[in-house]
């Protein structure tokens, strides 16, 4: 019973209806199965229709000091998760229903030093996968075209204080439980807060990512700052920019992404 009081369960239905004014015949593009008929969106793509988007169970035990193993698994269902898990290698697609899965461990070093290990949501962008999260029900293209999902590996946050956070991972790259070749992406985060309505967060990924299964190839590197400011309880801005440099190496046999 002790479990069942120290853990959160969430869940939600997103819904919604499409109509694309240039009324196509056809879709432009399939994602992990998905047509697209909207190529400019990146989950709301079905035209004419009333569509399931997402559905969604979330499970998660926040460490703390007297209790310090955790965990967390959202699960999801519907067109969006096929289309989240596109990219992965084949023989993975069995995990498109998995968004997160990891366990956590809480140490007791200065105001606490937690270590995640498994599947979790990026930390890139001002964007994320729930549309109930999100400012619109759309996504910007950089959320669409310019950052990862997620990633599989390891991830260490510590805050010494409320006004900064500090985050390193090791991971097997970008959209792949299972890595897609021998190099490994590292990267880190930090969040800055001078004041109660300011915050700042630099991102950076740097990692060998554009070859296949026998060759690590050259280096992928992407810088994501989002600035976020609340002027009243009414208005809030954000500014959201994404640089990232990327180098195919030459043909030699086909690449898996």
């Amino acid at each position: 019973m002790d479990f069942f009081r120290r853990t959160e369960v969430s869940g939600f239905v997103d819904t919604y209806y499409g109509y694309n004014f240039n009324k196509p015949t056809k879709p432009c593009a399939t994602v992990g199965g998905v047509a697209v008929f909207n190529c400019l969106r990146n989950f709301d793509v079905a035209h004419n229709s009333f569509s399931l988007n997402l559905a969604e169970v979330a499970f998660e035990k926040k460490p703390t000091a007297d209790s310090r193993g955790g965990f967390r698994i959202d699960l999801d269902y519907g067109p969006t998760a096929h289309m989240v898990n596109a990219f992965e290698p084949s023989g993975a697609a069995s995990l498109a229903n998995v968004e997160q899965a990891y366990v956590s461990y809480l140490a007791p070093a200065g105001t606490g030093l937690q270590l995640d290990f498994g599947k979790f949501v990026t930390m890139m962008g001002n964007e994320v996968i729930e549309t109930k999260d999100n400012w619109n029900y759309s996504r910007s293209l950089l959320f669409a075209l310019a950052i990862p999902y997620y990633h599989m590996g390891m991830r260490v946050s510590y805050s010494p204080n409320d006004k900064v956070a500090l985050q390193g991972f090791l991971v097997n790259g970008w959209n792949n439980v299972q890595d897609n070749n021998k190099g490994k992406t590292v990267g880190g985060s930090i969040t800055l807060k001078p004041t109660a309505a300011v915050s700042i967060i630099e991102n950076y990924l740097t990692g060998q990512e554009q070859g296949n299964l026998l060759d690590s190839g050259p280096w992928r590197n992407m810088s994501d700052t989002v600035v976020t400011y609340t002027a009243t309880k009414q208005v809030s801005l954000a500014v959201n920019y994404d640089y990232g440099r990327d180098t195919f190496p030459p043909a030699a046999g086909p690449l898996r992404r």
